[in-house]
């Protein structure tokens, strides 16, 4: 597992490194949350509770968020587009190594005499500079965020360059799921945002003064990290989690348990065209996609030449739909026998 450069292992490698430091900022927020019990500090001194709170914000966002996301875009992406692999495996496991090594960088911060950095997870300037923030534990916190971005923009490379040059035969951009698009857009903001902690370390040691309130630097800073961090995008994001909550709830409460390896019931995924687990790097071959149903075509195939030639008659009325829909589901009824009361 160590040296593995398969997508899929290092997927895992991720998401349970992800999940260890989401525990220590849970932690950290159980520590915040005891101190505001009550009025008054409790257990806590002043500069403990900075600490926390800045570790905690930037575990959950850059430690955590990110680097999860990226987790399930190794194990899924590749899989979804048709790709035996990433298009760096070994620039993809480096990533990963540069994501967990600076993190904790950003949490040795913890052992230095002044404590870990205390300035916020945002870092505004001027209070990240040497005067408001002086000690080692904000250097540490400067020098691991930008170990671990630079993991993060390798990786949002590699997932780039995968959708961009390694889809399978067929595969178009617009015949792409939405999580791929979803990969695929995040990772160009990743380009654009990440780089911006780099000028904080010019600004504290190189004599930089890129964000210098004197030159409007700190509201130049604002702009960049907000580009990333928007709070109307973080609404926006959480409220898209509530159709997913409800369809969890729906498909537990109500859905039938799955017996073939065509849940969906009309071939009109990518996914269940590859065996159940898929085998190591995905395909053994590059699958052809001639079509948006290439699993419908691979389970039904004594009807892909009619699919084809009623292809070109377009929609008909809203109450038929087109005539390769009303084949298909006629096909998945007939593979699928329909237990579910609702629907009789």
């Amino acid at each position: 597992m160590i040296r593995t450069s398969d997508p899929k292992d290092i997927a895992i490698l991720y998401l349970v490194t992800a999940f260890g430091f989401f525990l220590a900022g849970g932690a950290m927020a159980l520590l915040i949350r005891g101190e505001l019990a009550a009025p008054g500090m409790q257990f806590l001194s002043t500069e403990q509770y900075n600490q926390l709170f800045t570790m905690h914000g930037t575990i959950m966002l850059l430690l955590y968020a990110t680097p999860i996301l990226f987790g399930f875009a190794n194990y899924i992406l590749p899989l979804q587009i048709g790709a035996p692999d990433v298009a760096f495996p070994r620039l993809n496991a480096f990533s990963y190594w540069l994501f967990l090594f600076g993190g904790l960088i950003v949490l040795s911060g913890f052992l230095t005499p002044g404590g870990a950095a205390d300035s916020g997870w945002f870092a505004y300037a001027p209070l990240s500079g040497p005067v408001h923030s002086p000690g080692a534990g904000q250097d540490l916190w400067i020098v691991g965020l930008i170990v671990s971005g630079l993991g993060t923009i390798l990786g949002a490379v590699n997932m780039i360059t995968t959708v961009v040059c390694m889809r399978a035969p067929g595969m178009t951009m617009f015949r792409m799921p939405i999580f791929v698009w979803n990969i695929f857009v995040t990772s160009l903001l990743i380009l654009i945002a990440f780089p911006v902690l780099t000028a904080l370390l010019a600004d504290r040691h190189l004599g930089g003064h890129v964000f210098d309130p004197a030159n409007g630097g700190a509201i130049l800073y604002q702009h960049l990290f907000w580009f990333f961090g928007s709070s109307v995008g973080a609404f926006v994001l959480g409220a898209s989690t509530l159709p997913f909550i409800w369809n969890v709830f729906k498909s537990y409460r109500y859905g039938r348990v799955v017996t073939v390896d065509d849940p969906w019931g009309f071939g009109n995924s990518l996914e269940w065209a590859t065996s159940c687990p898929p085998p190591r790097h995905n395909f053994t071959e590059l699958p052809r996609i001639r079509s948006e149903r290439p699993a419908f075509e691979l389970h039904y195939p004594h009807l892909v030449e009619q699919t084809r030639s009623e292809a070109h008659s377009g929609r008909a009325a809203a109450w038929g739909g087109a005539p390769s829909e009303r084949l298909a589901q006629r096909a998945g009824r007939e593979n699928q026998p329909d237990d579910d009361p609702r629907s009789r």
